[in-house]
């Protein structure tokens, strides 16, 4: 079997949660046996690129000049990647024979116009999130000015009209939470949703006990390179730093951010560290209590709650910033409306260690049988075929 991916990110990039995603379902695909080939923006493939019989095809730059999104049909995101030189060397690889292509994300929707010649193949659009309901959500809650808002809007029409295009296009469509495959099945998707939700191949605590002798801290996870990322942490911490600093604790955030953001966070703040980007979140992990998770405008999973559950940090959130998670509210999560009811729970349970240690036991459990990359790219060959059969 014969997979082309279109994936319209760099690969070599530091990774997000959705670049972390589309690596390793594509990793998985190729384990399964499949002849995996990858048409990308960049120059280069990932370091570890040896490792896998993945073929890899730099693409070059995006669309430097965002402002031609404004004119254009397509949002900004796809506008931007689909620049014409992806176009050409995409043609270049649709003049071979494949048994699907992968459209990876509504960023990848700019492609759909040269794939509708090529009928006898099967096209799969591996989303990340309903990016219709996620994009409305950012332009009216994210906006600083009236001006911001209706470009925002704009934009998200867009991208609702696009999805959809690729909605009725595909012969497969995959999501990453059961959430998102109602909203499509909702929209007139071709086919029935395929459910793939994250693997998880970090590091898995088999015990970890939460004691006096843990600092009183929280911790934050996450690249906070988009924009929308930003406005909800910042949300978070204005009301956040000052409790903790009453209670006498303290408040770590882990994650690549651009330096003027962090310096703006900084100077906000009293007992809040930003750390950067670091190769590993064990040390940060083992030294917090509780994982504050606040991103109501984001959407969508978050894969660093799965590093949360697995390293056994009990993870306290806002209603709306997690999916796709078997726990529930008392259940191996804590859940709450408001930021202010989310950071004053957090503190009262501050030092409630049977509390905190009952969390991330349960989520543990629930979630160990459930996240396996291996599974998700045999359902994502399989799944291929069948499409393959009735073409």
């Amino acid at each position: 079997m014969r997979v082309l991916w279109i994936l319209s990110v760099d690969p070599a990039r530091p990774p997000d949660g959705q670049l972390t995603y589309s690596l390793a379902l594509i990793k998985a695909l190729a384990a399964s046996g499949v002849d995996v080939t990858v048409v990308h923006l960049g120059a280069r493939a990932p370091d570890w690129a040896t490792e896998y019989p993945i073929v890899w095809r730099p693409a070059g730059t995006a669309n430097r000049n965002r402002l031609g999104s404004v004119v254009s049909r397509l949002p900004a995101m796809a506008y931007t990647a689909g620049s014409p030189e992806f176009r050409r060397v995409l043609g270049r690889e649709l003049t071979h024979s494949w048994d699907a292509v992968v459209v990876d994300h509504v960023q990848s929707g700019w492609a759909m116009g040269l794939l509708a010649s090529h009928r006898s193949t099967a096209v799969v659009h591996v989303s990340h999130n309903d990016e219709r309901t996620v994009r409305r959500r950012v332009a009216s809650g994210t906006s600083a000015t009236p001006a911001t808002r209706v470009v925002l809007e704009l934009d998200a029409r867009k991208v609702a009209t696009l999805e959809d295009r690729i909605l009725r296009g595909a012969d497969i469509v995959t999501t990453i939470t059961d959430e998102d495959a109602a909203a499509f099945r909702a929209r007139g998707s071709t086919r029935s949703p395929i459910v793939l939700s994250p693997g998880y191949s970090g590091v898995r605590l088999a015990h970890r006990e939460i004691v006096d002798a843990v600092p009183r801290r929280a911790v934050i996870a996450g690249s906070m390179l988009w924009r929308v990322k930003q406005f909800d942490l910042l949300a978070l911490l204005r009301v956040a730093d000052p409790r903790f600093a009453a209670a006498g604790a303290e408040i770590v955030v882990i994650g690549e951010a651009p330096p003027e953001f962090a310096a703006e966070i900084l100077g906000l703040t009293t007992v809040t560290k930003m750390l950067g980007r670091l190769d590993s979140f064990a040390g940060a992990f083992a030294g917090a209590r509780v994982a504050l998770v606040s991103e109501p405008h984001g959407g969508g999973f978050k894969l660093k709650t799965l590093d949360y559950v697995f390293q056994r940090v009990p993870m306290f959130v806002q209603t709306g910033s997690v999916s796709g998670l078997p726990l529930e509210n008392g259940t191996g999560i804590a859940e709450y409306a408001t930021t202010e009811a989310l950071v004053d729970g957090a503190l009262r349970t501050l030092d409630d260690f049977a509390t905190l240690n009952g969390l991330q036991n349960e989520a543990y459990a629930r979630c160990e049988p459930v996240f396996d990359w291996a599974t998700r790219g045999a359902q994502l060959r399989d799944a291929i075929a069948e499409a393959g059969a009735r073409k």
